[in-house]
């Protein structure tokens, strides 16, 4: 009982913290700021359109794209090299599922797979940590879900 009237509690407060941040009382409003994003984003991916059709048409890699389009390149932030970060994987993961996602939906189970299942080598280390990461965060996840409710 004194669980669910907990939960009850905090869905209300929720709500209604919601409804002050974004009142519904003037639809128009809210249109005109969907309309402006939308515009936005519109924008941009026509840029990154334009950008396409240069690259299909001339095959263009990135070095011959920013001297033939710098300022395209620059409008649109483009980088040479993207950082693959913790939730990318190695050819080397267990059915292709990078470590993180091991550890964080199998926790210290999926860290232990990770570890026993790939090859030595600089790719299991950094899937090992990752996988470490997502077992961490995973725990925290609960732990918070856990006080909360």
């Amino acid at each position: 009982m004194k669980n669910s009237l907990l939960t009850f509690i905090v869905m209300v407060l929720c709500s209604v913290s919601l409804m002050a941040i974004n009142p519904a009382n003037n639809a128009s409003t809210l249109k005109d700021r969907l309309n402006t994003g939308s515009d936005l984003i519109d924008a941009e991916l026509s840029e990154l359109s334009t950008l396409n059709d240069a690259i299909v048409a001339h095959n263009l890699d990135y070095d011959a794209l920013s001297a033939a389009y710098p300022e395209m390149v620059e409008d649109v932030n483009l980088s040479p090299t993207a950082a693959p970060g913790i939730f990318s994987g190695h050819p080397d993961v267990p059915i292709g599922i990078p470590g993180f996602w091991w550890g964080f939906c199998l926790s210290w189970i999926g860290t232990l797979i990770v570890f026993l299942v790939m090859d030595e080598g600089e790719g299991r280390k950094e899937q090992v940590r990752n996988s470490v990461y997502g077992c961490l965060i995973s725990i925290a996840l609960w732990t918070i879900l856990g006080l909360v409710f």
